[in-house]
């Protein structure tokens, strides 16, 4: 019984230290994918517009919850640009 109570300790302490990667691992997810959007010439301006199109309220779903998070992550860079590089193209 004790091995049982080692295993369950052992997977949830697992599942904790994952999580806590979590933030930083969205983090570079979507500094990658701000990189690969201008190296294919889509402006931040671009991929928020697109996702204004998109129904983002649709799930709960965690991922969805991320994708909303990314996109709010987006417009602040926006924001946070210089006023002639935050113009769209």
């Amino acid at each position: 019984m004790a091995s049982a109570s080692v295993t369950a300790a052992s997977f949830a302490s697992s599942q904790v230290l994952i999580a806590s990667y979590r933030p930083r691992q969205l983090d570079e997810a979507d500094r990658i994918a701000q990189e690969l959007l201008a190296s294919s010439g889509v402006t931040p301006q671009d991929a928020v517009a697109g996702f204004s199109h998109a129904e983002l309220q649709a799930q709960e779903a965690r991922w969805m919850r991320e994708l909303r998070q990314s996109v709010s992550n987006l417009n602040a860079r926006i924001a946070a640009l210089p006023a002639d590089q935050a113009t769209r193209r």
